[in-house]
């Protein structure tokens, strides 16, 4: 008694766990009739376990007079092997059928089955394939050349744009480090430059490339580029790869050295014009001072040398503000804390920065740069203290340049950088400032509160 008792309580325990599963369980005869079925199969069914006991399957499931074709567990039954397929049903629901025989001493004296309703899966997984075939799409048929890596930074695919300028193929690079498909130099040093996606997945950022950078393809043909790199994220914030955008620069490039030409060439016009009415200019103040020291004497004269004066001034600014925008020569480390406190000793005022870093650019317009700033402060503010800060964002460092001084009228705010406009000046300090970031990829705004102080705060890139 006390041993039937004991299997007694454990056939009862085993019944309470199979029918807290979701999933379906019968248990069939060698015969192909059930014997038992968990809860969840009777409710799918639609039938109590005592209807169901003796019957055979396809008869209370689908009132067939046959078994369905190819049967997990008649297959079970006939070969007396494990079996497994996934069934549709007329409702469009989709079943993963499991039959496993049991035997007892060699003998098999029935079959298991497990069905798990896999529809919403096998939904899911039809959208997910639905997606990247419209992701690789996408990125096949994008104009931009577009390369994916995974974490380790090697390529899992490339789109034909950036195996036609890589002359790559998509097969041959799979797996590959990028730095061997995407190779580039720095077009000015000749020297190679930092892997884009490697900094990407270090800062998990987007990351941009230097200017005047150079891909070499597989077959050594070079062509300036443009990119970006942008880490892949999850949903749970983690990188899982990166994607690296980029594009043949050829003809913006052309296009830039074409304009930078025709700068260049306009300045040195703009030199040569200056030059012929400095000359004139000369000779009209020299003879007032002769008539002067003739023993002429007369208001004009003095007028005339003090307007010589002016427009030599007018002439050497203007020529400043149109060399602002050109960047002469090869761009050289700079210092900025040295070029801050070599422009600092000529001003009379309280002149604070923090430690500055260095970039890339060229010396004498960066330095014209913080005088221009700090002679606005000064001059036209009447600041007493300025400081200056510096934030690192990436690829360029923002900086703030912020004095006391009695701050900008709400009506000038949005003009201190046209040339020409000026409250007691000449008008072209600030329109030169704006030309000399400009020209080093960066750009400049300005804020301030009347009576309290204005700030400058512009942005210079890290490398030329």
């Amino acid at each position: 008694d006390t041993l039937l008792s004991a299997m007694d309580r454990a056939e009862n325990e085993k019944r309470r766990i199979l029918d807290a599963l979701t999933e379906q369980v019968i248990s069939y005869s060698p015969e192909h009739r059930i014997r038992w079925a968990n809860s969840a199969a009777c409710a799918d069914i639609g039938a109590p376990l005592e209807e169901l006991k003796g019957n055979r399957c396809y008869a209370v499931r689908y009132g067939k007079d046959e078994p369905c074709p190819a049967c997990p567990v008649l297959r079970c039954i006939e070969t007396g092997t494990h079996q497994e397929a996934e069934v549709r049903r007329r409702d469009d629901l989709i079943h993963h059928v499991r039959a496993d025989p049991i035997y007892h001493n060699g003998s098999l004296v029935g079959v298991v089955e497990i069905v798990q309703d896999v529809t919403e899966q096998r939904r899911l997984h039809h959208e997910l394939e639905q997606s990247e075939e419209w992701l690789r799409t996408t990125l096949t048929s994008i104009g931009d050349a577009v390369i994916v890596t995974d974490t380790e930074a090697r390529v899992v695919f490339m789109n034909p744009v950036a195996s036609s300028l890589t002359k790559w193929k998509n097969d041959d690079a799979f797996g590959r480090p990028l730095e061997d498909v995407f190779d580039i130099v720095s077009e000015a040093t000749g020297r190679r430059s930092e892997n884009p996606a490697a900094r990407a997945l270090r800062k998990g950022t987007v990351v941009g490339l230097a200017n005047h950078t150079i891909l070499i393809a597989r077959d050594g043909s070079k062509t300036p580029i443009e990119d970006s790199a942008s880490p892949i994220l999850g949903h749970d914030g983690a990188v899982h790869g990166v994607v690296l955008v980029f594009r043949d620069a050829s003809e913006k490039r052309e296009s830039f050295l074409r304009l930078e030409r025709q700068k260049e060439e306009l300045s040195a016009f703009a030199h040569t014009v200056a030059h012929e009415m400095k000359s004139h200019i000369t000779v009209i103040d020299g003879y007032a001072h002769i008539l002067r020291e003739e023993g002429v004497s007369s208001p004009y004269l003095d007028s005339i040398n003090e307007r010589a004066d002016k427009m030599r001034s007018y002439i050497t600014t203007h020529l400043q503000l149109a060399d602002a925008g050109l960047l002469i020569g090869e761009p050289a480390e700079i210092d900025l804390n040295r070029v801050v406190e070599s422009v600092s000793k000529q001003y009379d005022m309280a002149i604070e920065h923090e430690t500055l870093p260095h970039i890339k650019g060229e010396p004498q317009k960066i330095s014209q740069l913080f005088n221009i700033l700090l002679d606005n402060a000064q001059r036209h503010g009447g600041a007493d203290k300025v400081s200056i800060t510096a934030h690192d964002r990436g690829e360029s460092c923002v900086f703030c340049v912020t004095d006391d001084g009695k701050g900008i009228p709400d009506e000038h705010i949005g003009s201190v950088f046209d040339i020409g406009f000026s409250t007691g000046s000449t008008g072209f300090g600030l329109a030169i400032a704006k030309k000399v970031v400009e020209a080093h990829g960066g750009s400049i705004r300005v804020s301030s509160t009347p009576g309290e102080g204005t700030t400058f705060e512009f942005s210079l890139p890290y490398e030329q």
